[in-house]
């Protein structure tokens, strides 16, 4: 029997209620499980950090076909690790707009991996692929997420910048 392929029998609101886990701005679901108690202060940090950061902190952060992740950037590296139903697609564009993505997922022999790091400073956006209804993924970011750190530039904004990419931004980026 090939386990990697067996449907999970979840569902999404299986884990949206059972992790109480929240609407997310830029789409998906999820609620914060961990910050660490250490912190790192200025100067020990990055220019681009203002204040003091949390080493690190994470979250469950669930996907469906309608509830995608819009293309962000965080200034500090995230990692996901995929945890449950269809596989992830991380759609990236680089500074020039070209594409490039990554399937998260437990299927090595298509080219999933189970866990990737996405670099502070990448302009990315996630779905899930089309065969199921539900993606249930970890990410922690290190260091700490905070909003203050989270940039999701606009549609058009991103159209302006990548026209030759209009049919991808629209399709991952959220209206008005």
């Amino acid at each position: 029997m090939n386990l990697i392929n067996e449907p999970s029998h979840y569902s999404a609101e299986y884990w949206i209620q059972g992790l109480n886990l929240i609407d997310h701005i830029e789409g998906g679901y999820y609620r914060r499980i961990y910050t660490s108690s250490d912190v790192i202060e200025p100067p020990g940090l990055p220019d681009r950090y203002e204040t003091a950061r949390h080493f690190a902190s994470a979250i469950y952060y669930l996907l469906t076909e309608k509830r995608f992740s819009a293309f962000h950037i965080l200034k500090s590296d995230e990692i996901w690790c995929h945890l449950d139903g269809s596989a992830i697609t991380i759609h990236i564009l680089d500074e020039s707009g070209a594409y490039h993505s990554n399937n998260l997922g437990k299927d090595l022999s298509r080219g999933e991996v189970p866990q990737m790091v996405v670099p502070a400073g990448t302009l990315f956006a996630a779905s899930i692929q089309p065969q199921g209804n539900y993606s249930l993924a970890a990410c922690i970011v290190a260091p700490e997420f905070t909003f203050a750190d989270f940039i999701m530039p606009g549609r058009q904004e991103l159209i302006k910048r990548f026209p030759h990419q209009r049919e991808l931004i629209e399709s991952l980026t959220h209206p008005g």
